[in-house]
């Protein structure tokens, strides 16, 4: 029994003998028959393809990849990467060959020192000013003197490698920015300065070295004499800079930068607008579409009113410069309620008949003084005084220069003597509580204004054709026919309205003489009395002409009411038989 107890004990130490020996295919386990191991460090550029160049401050990466290799007692080779965590030291060499231990030098930068993983160190490459053939070198050891080639001395690796950046020469110039891009003309209160910056790139669009140099001038002048802060300026990070300074003309100037060194010929262009100042009183005038309307009997007729600015030089003011309206009967205003400004130095509103009208204008504190169909208006908004420049020196100065406009505060001239009076309405620009006159002193950045009538007429007064005189049809003569044209108070009927004066009856021997047919003009205007001639020719006693006679004046309304009309159709009156 313990015989058989040892055979089994026997026979399973010896199958498990077998299995510890058995490596599936009669081999040696793991006894270590390495006879030699070798370490290499190589340098690559994994992100530059062959032949491309390293922009000119451009940047890139350096790989450091360190192995293992080794060789087994059959001549088989293996390559394993190093430990994780192994030193590399990262230098550039200098164009000079020497070693600059990683400070700034003609040859760029990269970073130092970095450590293994899976066998790999990188380290970033920045190129500055430079340009052309760079040298990497990389150790495991800092103190290890530059050698060409790579070593295996006392575990110290090193390998070197080489690449281009490019040259930097300017390629391309483009505008930075514009700052202003919109100035004032000199002396209009806006700042009259634009700094203008540019950018100079090389073909990889980075920035050119130092000291290029780039050269200006205006391209496109205005006349006004503008200029340039410098006629040329040197690159400094890839940037150069010029000031225009405005003259005394409004428009678009045009700036050019170039670059030329013979062989390449750049060229950019850069646009700075420059806007007229504060209107200026001599430059503010009113227009209307009609001076005479009919709204002392119709409501609701509508006048374009439309205000021109111009600055003390004549240039157009900026658009959007603020105009003010108002006005002394009916309305006056824009559609949208918002106060009106300009675009191209016109802005417009719309004066419209309503209450207050004819009777009740041309009067102060409710007693008419003054046409009871006058309605004024008047525009107004920020601006300067008149004066003339003697010195050219586009600001005025007391006891030079001339003081040539000198307004008041605004206010509408009812009773229309031009002069305030009290009660009279004003705008109250200095806060003072009471009309301010004008006081012979040169006021920038005041309110200035203008104003102007424009005629509510009212129903057409009668035609009173008179005559005085008897004819004579035996011999003949000349005689003056007079009638009145204009509304009951006096003033003139609407634009388009149409007169024409007939004869009527058998009797032969007449012809009228003078203007028969006509169309009033627009005016704001008294009514006026007119004469017309009637000729009667000579006819003797023998067979006369006994034949009736009668001269009628017609009054039509115009066609087109847009003005409105004096009447609700044709008015008319007649001498009766003459």
């Amino acid at each position: 029994m313990r015989s058989i107890k040892y055979l089994i004990m026997i026979i399973f130490a010896l199958l498990m003998i077998n299995a510890c020996n058995d490596d599936g295919g009669g081999g040696n386990g793991d006894v270590d028959n390495t006879i030699d191991s070798s370490y290499d460090l190589r340098l690559s550029i994994p992100n530059l393809e062959p032949g491309s160049l390293i922009s000119h401050g451009g940047q890139t990466t350096i790989r450091a990849y360190v192995l293992k290799t080794t060789t087994d007692s059959n001549g088989n080779k293996t390559e394993v990467p190093v430990e994780d965590g192994t030193v590399i030291h990262f230098f550039v060499i200098a164009t000079d060959g020497i070693d600059q231990k990683n400070s700034v030098n003609n040859s760029g930068t990269i970073e130092s020192v970095k450590t293994t993983l899976d066998g790999y160190a990188d380290a970033v490459y920045q190129a500055e000013n430079n340009s052309g053939n760079v040298k990497i070198y990389a150790a495991t050891d800092p103190n290890m003197v530059y050698n060409i080639s790579d070593v295996y001395e006392e575990n110290i690796l090193t390998d070197t490698i080489s690449f281009e950046v490019a040259s930097g020469t300017p390629a391309t110039i483009f505008i930075d920015s514009i700052t202003p891009e919109t100035i004032g003309v000199a002396g209009s209160g806006i700042s009259n300065i634009s700094i203008i910056n540019f950018s100079v790139n090389d073909s990889s669009g980075n920035p050119v070295p130092d000291y290029n140099l780039v050269t200006f001038k205006i391209s496109t002048a205005i006349g006004g004499g503008e200029k340039l802060s410098t006629t040329e300026a040197e690159t400094q990070n890839g940037k150069v800079s010029v000031s225009l300074t405005s003259g005394t003309v409004s428009g678009t100037v045009g700036i050019n930068a170039i670059y030329n060194d013979g062989n390449t010929d750049l060229l950019t262009e850069a646009k700075v607008t420059i806007v007229s100042g504060l209107p200026a009183a001599e430059q503010l005038g009113m227009a209307v579409e009609y001076h005479n309307m009919a709204g002392g009997r119709t409501f609701g007729l509508q006048n374009k009113i439309t205000a021109y600015l111009g600055d003390r030089y004549g240039n157009v003011v900026p658009d959007g410069t603020k105009v003010s309206f108002m006005s002394e009967g009916g309305t006056i205003g824009t559609s949208d309620g918002f106060e009106p400004s300009t675009v191209f130095g016109v802005a417009e509103a719309v004066l419209q008949t309503s209450p207050p009208t004819t009777p009740d204008l041309g009067g102060v504190n409710g007693s008419t003084q003054s046409n009871p169909g006058l309605c004024r208006i008047v525009i107004y908004t920020p601006g300067n005084e008149g004066f003339y420049d003697i010195n050219g020196n586009n600001v005025y100065d007391e006891g030079i220069d001339t003081l040539t406009v000198d307004m008041s505060e605004p206010y509408i001239d009812a009773n229309d003597n031009n002069q305030y009076d009290s009660g009279e309405k004003y705008i109250d620009s200095d806060g003072s509580g009471s009309f301010t006159q004008a006081d012979g002193k040169y006021q920038s950045n005041t309110i200035i204004w203008d104003s102007g009538n424009v005629l509510f007429s009212d129903d057409q007064a009668a035609l009173d054709l008179t005559k005085n005189f008897n004819i004579n049809r035996i011999n003949g003569g000349s005689y003056p026919l007079t009638y009145y044209l204009g509304d009951v108070y006096g003033n003139a009927l609407v634009s388009g309205t149409t007169v024409k004066i007939t004869t009527s009856g058998a009797f032969g021997k007449a012809e009228l003489t003078g203007d028969t047919d006509f169309v009033l003009p627009d005016s704001n205007g008294f009514g006026e009395w007119h004469t017309v001639g009637l000729l009667i020719t000579p006819q003797g006693t023998d067979d006369p002409d006994n034949g009736s006679l009668e001269v009628i004046v017609t009054v039509t309304p115009p066609s087109d009411d847009s003005a409105g009309e004096n009447s609700s159709g044709p008015v008319t009156d007649t001498t009766g038989p003459l």
